[in-house]
């Protein structure tokens, strides 16, 4: 009878991990979808519009067009966060550096918007300017 009990408990113990297993619950952090950005800035910018989160961006359409040149040109490549306070998802701030050192760094605020496990950019801040730049 006992064995029958142990293997009743392995098989409701198990269930719950094989179940976890087979899921991705680690989904985006704050820092991964920031790093994944800058990485779409400084390689492959087709897939930038990505970071952002599809229902909550309004300009989500837009930004597939978007080649970034006005926000972030190309001449500056290799853009980069000196720093990032993830404290508080609504304002994320960071201060982003590149090759020019005459207008960056620049603060960047970055207004994150989680969808499952994922965070997403739902708007972004450059610079001084109190309008948001991608919203």
């Amino acid at each position: 009878m006992s064995k029958r009990y142990l293997i009743l408990f392995l098989l409701i113990t198990a269930i719950p991990v094989i179940i976890f297993v087979g899921c991705d619950l680690s989904g985006a952090t704050i820092e991964g979808r920031i790093d994944s950005f800058l990485n779409n800035i400084n390689n492959d910018r087709s897939n930038t519009y990505l970071n952002f989160h599809s229902v909550k961006t309004e300009l989500y359409d837009n930004l597939k067009l978007s080649d970034w040149q006005s926000l972030f040109p190309i001449e500056n490549i290799d853009y980069y966060i000196l720093s990032l306070n993830t404290s508080n998802s609504n304002n994320v701030i960071g201060v982003i550096h590149c090759a020019d050192t005459i207008e960056w760094p620049k603060d960047v605020i970055f207004v994150m918007a989680k969808d499952g496990f994922t965070w997403y950019i739902d708007d972004m801040y450059l610079g001084t300017d109190p309008s948001p730049v991608i919203y």
